[in-house]
């Protein structure tokens, strides 16, 4: 089993950044590969 460890230091507020990671709907909009998110 492989194992890839990242980090990434964001200097935004936590707010913020809790903002974007919660509205799934959005992830299209920075993340290569995905194309669709609908919450059910």
């Amino acid at each position: 089993m492989s194992e890839v460890i990242e980090a990434v230091e964001v200097d935004l507020p936590v707010s913020a950044v809790y903002t974007l990671w919660t509205r799934f709907e959005t992830f299209p909009e920075f993340m290569e590969g995905v194309t669709r998110v609908d919450r059910q």
